[in-house]
């Protein structure tokens, strides 16, 4: 009898590099495919190997990043922790005070888990607490021209920038819930 084909080591390997709910769901298909490729397609051992090789390098990446963007509580623990080492480098009281904002804003959007954004009226009715957030990051930014004066510091411009333009991204994401909200009622 000739020899039986199995996945090779790299494309076991290979799988690693994509996220784990892929790998549940596609991976015995993709080892079979990898070995059809070479049993019944013809291709060489190198052939099936590049092949591999460079899907991995095209598609795992982009696939990561999408399953760490559909985790927002990793998304918003990275900002509050970026946010805190800046503070510390910097050592400005007023970038601690932003820290402090940006955990209150957090604790407030993700209070309830991960759940899909959509326009039904139970996922849209707590749009305030986005507007909330935003008027947080309004209220940061003027402590902030309050404390730091007429000319701001560098570290005081770069907090000020930030927070308003947070607030007014928080602000306008919770009117556009709003809006989802009330042309769902009117269809």
């Amino acid at each position: 009898m000739g020899r039986v084909n199995r996945p090779s080591r790299l494309a076991r390997m290979a799988l690693w590099a994509y996220p784990r709910a892929f790998r549940r769901a596609y991976g015995d298909e993709i080892l079979r495919s990898t070995t059809d490729l070479r049993t019944h397609g013809g291709r060489s051992r190198g052939a099936v190997r590049w092949l591999v090789v460079t899907d991995v390098a095209r598609t795992a990446p982009r696939m990561r990043l999408e399953s760490l963007m559909d985790n927002h509580r990793a998304l918003a623990l990275t900002g509050v922790v970026t946010v805190a080492v800046l503070a510390a480098v910097v050592g400005s009281p007023v970038l601690l005070l932003l820290v402090a904002a940006m955990v209150a804003a957090m604790a407030m959007m993700l209070r309830r888990g991960d759940r899909p954004i959509v326009t039904d009226p139970a996922s849209t009715s707590h749009w305030y607490r986005w507007v909330a957030a935003g008027a947080v990051g309004f209220a940061v930014g003027f402590v902030v021209l309050a404390v730091d004066g007429d000319e701001l510091t560098s570290a005081g411009w770069t907090v000020w920038m930030l927070s308003w333009t947070a607030g007014l991204v928080l602000v306008l994401f919770g009117l556009v819930l709003v809006a989802g909200r009330y042309l769902h009622r009117r269809a």
